[in-house]
C-alpha cells in the first residue's frame, strides 16, 4: 500500500482553493480521466471515471479526497452558526429551543467538509433574510461538494474492480 501524499491546505482556504489542491494532488491516471456530468443548469451532478486506473491510484485518490474533506472545527462551527443566527430572522424561540437548534445543526454540519460549510453559512444571509431550514442548507452544501461526487465515482470504480477480481477468481 502506498502512502498518500501530504496535502498542503492552508487554514481558511476557500472551497475553490481546496478543490484545486485536491485535483492537483490526484494521481495522474485519475486526474486525467475523471469527467463531470452536468445538468441543464451546468451544475455538476456527478462524476464518472472511464478508462483504466490501478487499484493503487484509486485508493490514493479516495484517501486524498477524504483528507481534504474534514469537518469544520467545533468552535469555528459554533461561531459560524452564531453569526448566521445574528444575521437572519427566525421565529421566536426560547433559549432551550435555540440551544437545541444550534446543537442539531452543528451535529449535521459535521458530516460535510468544513470549507464548504463555512462558505454556505457565510453566504446565506446575503441571499435570504430568514434562518434556513435544514433541507435548504443541506441542498446548498451538497451541490457545492464536488469532492463527495468525485469520491463516489472513485468508490464505484473500486467496487467494479473488486467485482471483476471476484469473477476472475482472484483474491
Amino acid at each position: 500500500m502506498t502512502e498518500t501524499k501530504q496535502l498542503a491546505i492552508p487554514d481558511k482556504a476557500t472551497r475553490h482553493q481546496v478543490d484545486q489542491i485536491v485535483r492537483q494532488s490526484l494521481p495522474q491516471s485519475i486526474a486525467s480521466s475523471i469527467d463531470e456530468v452536468t445538468n441543464a443548469d451546468f451544475d455538476v451532478v456527478r462524476f464518472i471515471l472511464p478508462g483504466e486506473q490501478s487499484m493503487e491510484d484509486l485508493v490514493t485518490a479516495r484517501d486524498i479526497i477524504a483528507k481534504a474533506s474534514i469537518p469544520m472545527d467545533r468552535s469555528e462551527m459554533a461561531q459560524a452558526i452564531t453569526k448566521l443566527l445574528v444575521l437572519t430572522k427566525r421565529r421566536a424561540e426560547d433559549q432551550v429551543d435555540l440551544e437545541l437548534m444550534v446543537s442539531a445543526y452543528a451535529e449535521r454540519l459535521e458530516q460535510f467538509p468544513g470549507d464548504i460549510v463555512a462558505e454556505v453559512l457565510d453566504r446565506w444571509p446575503a441571499n435570504s433574510k430568514w434562518w434556513p431550514a435544514w433541507q435548504e442548507l443541506e441542498e446548498e452544501i451538497r451541490w457545492r461538494n464536488e469532492r463527495a461526487m468525485m469520491k463516489a465515482a472513485i468508490e464505484r470504480k473500486i467496487e467494479k474492480l473488486n467485482l471483476e477480481k471476484i469473477k476472475a477468481g482472484k483474491p
